[in-house]
């Protein structure tokens, strides 16, 4: 996994996002980020296949130009609809020592059902190792003992969905190497499992699109559900009243809204003309129209989440495109009672909590690594380090070339 470039995709409502990263050393570095708008998407339903079909396209092709190498297997960040989860218990015999097959054997076992009430195994996380009468949950490679067991839970989701995302994308000539859906993302970005072993834990998902809350406890993640309301209707509220297009409705709400803010500047951030007039507006004035509709989006997730208060300390953590709004994390403290946070990637390039997610899916792949065969790269990579080591080293001839002619002429002189 060391070294090995990959890039993960996520078809959003109304965007395609795709990274590009390689793990050195353990960390992930990012060298591409792209997001290509589209209107192809409603509900988590194809209504336009040639819009998305061309913003993974556009998104692949600037990635591949910039990275220097053609891009052509990706991972795939699936959303969570209608999340299932099963619980599991496996059993394999162990020839002295736990190899690589062993836990590769262990896995097929816990995939093995791949299918239930119109649903589709996409994901399974394996939670506890049970080795010599001990439970642990690192990987025990290379441990001696004569049995292996295993505590899993498997994902399912809306088999419909899972078949049109990546009919969509096998169908730009991409190769999926592996799918994640994206509560299993934000889980392994965030830390979730190990934020929620001692208490309930609410990640509160915010796109523009949809709301969604997933619930973990125990290490483990639940279930999850899509609310009715999110921040796309805000967005479809400033559309009806000024006729704005979304990147200006994006500019106005993701970053001159502050929900918790008492005294809000009256300064003009916005201006523009009409035939008869000239219009501004403020950040008191963006307050005063979606204020109010953002508060009773957080005051619905905290009705929402009301039933599991009473199963321990629950706490929340936001993300997603919308999470950037701000002021959400005291206002959904103030109406809950709870610890709320933010949650921001720390990885440098991506510090955006749009991509909580699609970054998770990255680290389930590199855990999930012991339990599958060898992944190839995004790229080829023999023909990307050929390329550029020819490039770099054609470069220094070149620079030592031109030296060689200056000092030649100091020498001649």
């Amino acid at each position: 996994m060391d070294k090995k470039i990959l890039a993960t995709i996520e078809l959003a409502d109304h965007e395609v996002r795709l990274i590009v990263g390689q793990f050195y050393n353990g960390r992930l570095n990012i060298l591409k980020v792209e997001r290509v708008p589209h209107e192809g998407i409603r509900n988590f339903e194809i209504i336009d296949a040639q819009s998305v079909r061309q913003a993974i396209l556009k998104s692949v092709t600037n990635a591949s130009e910039n990275v220097g190498g053609e891009i052509t297997r990706v991972l795939v960040c699936l959303p969570g609809v209608d999340l299932i989860v099963k619980d599991t218990v496996q059993t394999v015999s162990i020839n002295q020592y736990v190899t690589k097959q062993n836990l590769e054997t262990l896995y097929q076992k816990v995939t093995a059902h791949g299918l239930m009430d119109g649903r589709i195994l996409v994901n399974a996380n394996i939670t506890r190792f049970h080795i010599n009468g001990m439970t642990t949950r690192k990987v025990p490679l290379n441990e001696k003992c004569r049995e292996l067991t295993v505590e899993a839970d498997c994902y399912y989701v809306n088999r419909d969905v899972v078949f049109d995302y990546l009919k969509i994308i096998e169908g730009t000539g991409l190769e999926v190497l592996d799918v994640v859906i994206d509560d299993l993302g934000f889980a392994k970005e965030a830390g979730l499992f190990e934020k929620s072993i001692h208490h309930p834990l609410i990640g509160v998902t915010l796109e523009r699109g949809y709301s969604k809350l997933s619930l973990f406890n125990k290490g483990q993640l639940l279930t999850n559900i899509y609310i009715d309301e999110s921040v796309g209707d805000i967005f479809k509220k400033f559309n009806e009243v000024y006729g704005f297009s979304s990147n200006i409705i994006e500019r106005l709400i993701y970053f001159n809204l502050d929900v918790s803010n008492v005294s809000p500047s009256t300064n003009p951030v916005f201006a523009w003309n009409t035939k008869n007039d000239e219009h501004s507006l403020s950040q008191k004035d963006i307050l005063d129209f979606a204020g109010n509709d953002m508060i009773q989006l957080l005051d619905l997730i905290h009705k929402t989440s009301q039933p599991i208060y009473g199963y321990g300390d629950t706490s929340f953590l936001i993300s997603g495109e919308a999470a950037i709004i701000g002021g959400l994390d005291a206002m959904l403290k103030s109406a809950s009672t709870r610890e709320v946070s933010l949650y921001v990637p720390n990885t440098f390039g991506v510090k955006d909590p749009t991509y909580s997610a699609i970054l998770g899916t990255f680290y389930h792949v590199k855990d999930t690594r012991f339990y599958k065969q060898e992944m190839p790269s995004s790229i080829d990579e023999d023909g990307f380090y050929k390329k550029n080591i020819y490039r770099e080293a054609k470069q220094e001839t070149k620079a030592e070339t031109f030296t060689g002619k200056l000092k030649n002429l100091f020498t001649d002189s």
